[in-house]
């Protein structure tokens, strides 16, 4: 296994946790089923008419610096998926980990996913982007975007009055 391009890039400031990821909307091979030793916290999410997407976090052996998000999706009902259609790859030894899918009211399917250094780096923190239109398989996505310290592995939830509470820990 070799490090990933993404992986070996330098930080592009002091705090590289902070910076936003590498969004590969075409992963290559680097990042195929043959690669991955290791896959965590997986995550499903179905749109108004019926595409799948599936979301984990892989990279390494383990838990640890290597980590990426992958996203994949089905538009036969889960019979067949997709290979990788987007992959969040931080550089340095910053880790992408716990993704979470979710279809907010208006149909915008939502990415989200928990940075840290290394492993953990006492902070954390929820990374966020949104497909306004999540039918076709290869959607126009927003740019990744932190939205708080910590991490969040559950969907948010739409409270009476249409506010969003997102259960970040």
């Amino acid at each position: 296994f070799s490090l990933l391009p993404a992986a070996l890039a330098a930080p592009v400031s002091r705090d590289p946790a902070m910076d936003p990821p590498a969004v590969i909307t075409s992963p290559g091979p680097g990042y195929g089923d043959e690669t991955r030793k290791f896959q965590g916290i997986p995550g499903i999410e179905r749109t108004r008419k019926g595409r799948l997407w599936a979301v984990w976090y892989a990279g390494g052996d383990g838990e640890g610096p290597f980590n990426y998000v992958v996203l994949v999706t089905s538009g036969d009902d889960g019979r067949t998926w997709s290979k990788p259609r987007l992959v969040v790859d931080p550089a340095w030894y910053v880790r992408a980990y716990d993704p979470c899918l979710w279809l907010d009211p208006k149909g915008r399917l939502w990415l989200f996913w928990a940075q840290a250094v290394v492993k953990w780096d006492g902070r954390g923190g929820v990374w966020a982007m949104v497909a306004n239109n999540p039918e076709p398989e290869n959607p126009k996505w927003s740019a990744p975007r932190r939205i708080a310290d910590g991490v969040m592995m559950n969907k948010p939830t739409v409270a009476k009055d249409g506010r969003w509470l997102l259960p970040i820990g």
